[in-house]
């Protein structure tokens, strides 16, 4: 039986729930980030897939891109709300989690179909910026039990 995202607890969440037929208590941190890598994946194939499409026009990028958006959000949607209930993540872990994903997948994109040359030493630069901004916040912002809010732990 599926329940509706909305009408189920954090606690329901972590223990027994059930969301659009998947079973929350048997997700894992791989399930959960592959959610938030296919996401991020639809996501590059519909911002820059029309970059390698020689001759495009709006309408035709429109036409690839929409479709592709919604699978997005559909796999963004439930990752990024099982990464912040089950993982406990903060919206910054999030979205530093999905930059990275981003910046993996447009790689991926750039070396198989756009082959625009790039700079690895400024990318991977930027990329290693990015994962250390990971590390900071993992250790740095812990959630405040007391009135559910986080609070940033200067060290």
């Amino acid at each position: 039986m599926s329940s509706n995202i909305n009408n189920i607890s954090t606690k329901d969440y972590k223990t027994n729930g059930t969301i659009f037929g998947f079973h929350t208590h048997k997700l894992k941190k791989f399930h959960i980030y592959l959610f938030i890598y296919l996401g991020s994946w639809f996501y590059v194939l519909a911002s820059y897939y029309h970059l390698g499409i020689k001759n495009w026009t709006f309408i035709r990028a429109f036409a690839i891109a929409i479709p592709l958006v919604m699978i997005e959000y559909f796999f963004s949607l439930h990752g990024n709300r099982f990464s912040s209930d089950i993982l406990d993540h903060n919206p910054v872990t999030i979205l530093l989690i999905t930059m990275c994903f981003y910046f993996i997948n447009t790689s991926i994109l750039n070396y198989v179909k756009i082959k625009k040359e790039i700079n690895y030493g400024k990318e991977f630069a930027g990329f290693f910026l990015v994962i250390l901004a990971f590390l900071i916040t993992q250790r740095s912002i812990k959630k405040n039990n007391n009135n559910n809010n986080y609070v940033l732990h200067l060290k």
